[in-house]
C-alpha cells in the first residue's frame, strides 16, 4: 500500500490521505515539512475525485475506484447544462467509467488568471486529458523509476 497526500484543487491548506490500495483515508491539514505528492482531488457530493502520478502515468480515481489515463482510446467530455451545472464524463475504450454531475465552485486559485481551467478541477482534467496537452500532461503524471 502506497499512502499518498494529494493538495484539495480548492484550497491548498487541505490534504487528502489517499491509500492507493483502498482509497481515501482522511483529511489532513498540510504539513510544510512534508510535500504533497503530485496529483490533486476535489469533492462532489462526499464523493472524492482525483488525480495521481505513477510509475505507470496518470491515474484517475472516484473514491476507491481508479483508471489509468494513459491508455489508448481514453475520451473525456465536459458538457454546461441548463440549470448552471456541468457534467464530466471520461470513457475508456467505448465504456464509460466516470459520469459526474457537478456545480462549479466559483473558487479563484489563481486571481489574475481568467482561465476556465484554474477554477475548476474538471475542466482542468479535460484540458489536460486534450489531444494537444495530452502528451504533457501524461508525461508529467508518470513518476520516473
Amino acid at each position: 500500500m502506497s499512502l499518498l497526500l494529494l493538495r484539495n484543487f480548492d484550497c491548498a491548506r487541505e490534504v487528502l490521505q489517499y491509500a492507493t490500495d483502498h482509497g481515501p483515508k482522511a483529511w489532513v491539514t498540510h504539513d510544510p515539512a512534508r510535500q504533497p505528492d503530485r496529483g490533486y482531488f476535489t469533492v462532489v457530493d462526499g464523493r472524492y475525485y482525483g488525480v495521481f502520478a505513477s510509475a505507470t502515468g496518470p491515474v484517475a480515481f472516484r473514491d476507491a475506484q481508479q483508471w489509468m489515463l494513459c491508455e489508448n482510446q481514453v475520451l473525456t467530455e465536459m458538457k454546461l447544462l441548463p440549470d448552471g451545472r456541468k457534467r464530466f464524463v471520461v470513457t475508456i475504450r467505448n465504456e464509460r467509467v466516470l459520469d459526474v454531475v457537478y456545480q462549479p465552485s466559483g473558487i479563484v486559485v489563481d486571481n489574475w488568471s481568467d482561465d476556465e481551467r484554474m477554477i475548476d478541477f474538471f475542466a482542468w482534467l479535460r484540458d489536460g486529458m486534450s489531444s494537444g496537452a495530452l502528451g504533457q500532461f501524461v508525461s508529467f503524471y508518470t513518476l520516473s523509476a
